[in-house]
């Protein structure tokens, strides 16, 4: 199987309409098990995208679908849910920029990217969002 071939398939499979018919990660472990590991990228210090959900696969999709349409950069999508705040560090003060996971999921519910605004523990998980935030 070439690789235009496997990225349709995946296509497919990530689809929101077939969401209800397709377990995505069923097919996924077909595929590894066929030895077709290509589309998810491997395991990083602290993103480990063996453990994302279906559910977090469509959210995402969705919103990189959203970005592209509406050339937005991700940058400006978060800009008006980032803020700075100072951490104290063993060398002074550090600013770092933070946001609330609430709003960062309400946001994706209001542009119609995420079906209700609950924070998604699973995406929390790979992002890194800490939720307490």
């Amino acid at each position: 199987m070439d690789v235009n071939q496997k990225q349709c398939i995946l296509t497919i499979l990530q689809n929101p309409k077939y969401a209800e018919l397709i377990s995505y990660q069923e097919v996924w472990r077909a595929f590894e098990a066929l030895g077709i590991p290509e589309g998810r990228p491997s395991n990083k210090q602290n993103l480990h995208y063996d453990k994302i959900s279906q559910k977090s696969i469509r959210i995402i999709n969705r919103l990189i679908n959203y970005l592209s349409e509406n050339k937005v950069e991700f940058n400006d999508f978060m800009s008006n849910l980032v803020s700075k705040q100072g951490i104290k560090t063993k060398t002074g003060i550090s600013e770092v920029e933070i946001f609330k996971a609430t709003n960062f999921f309400q946001k994706l519910h209001q542009l119609n990217l995420k079906k209700s605004p609950e924070v998604c523990e699973n995406l929390c998980q790979i992002l890194c969002i800490d939720q307490k935030y």
